[in-house]
């Protein structure tokens, strides 16, 4: 968990950013005696740890959405905090190859 300032701004921020899986390639090493499941575990706790609250909850996610995106149902809602899946196509190609 990393807390941050903002420039100009007197309130910290607490924040807990994940990207993937915890086991992923992109992700912490262990470093000196402590293993890869050993760091895996004590990551996982930490996670674990982390209360989980909705953000509906929030006034303040209230007021973004009311007030700055127009509704949780509008246009800018989707354009702005929604991803979609799509398939990226396997190439095939002989000189795709890496040798």
């Amino acid at each position: 968990m990393w807390t941050t300032k903002v420039a100009g701004n007197n309130n910290a921020f607490v924040y807990v950013y994940v990207v993937g899986c915890l086991n992923g390639g992109g992700q912490l090493r262990p470093e000196g005696e402590e293993s890869a499941r050993e760091l895996l575990s004590r990551v996982e706790t930490v996670y674990q740890s982390v209360p989980v609250r909705s953000p509906w909850d929030s006034e303040l996610v209230s007021h973004l959405y009311v007030d700055w995106l127009g509704g949780a149902d509008s246009e800018a809602v989707r354009q702005r905090l929604h991803t979609q899946y799509h398939a990226v196509p396997k190439m095939t190609s002989a000189l795709s190859l890496k040798w």
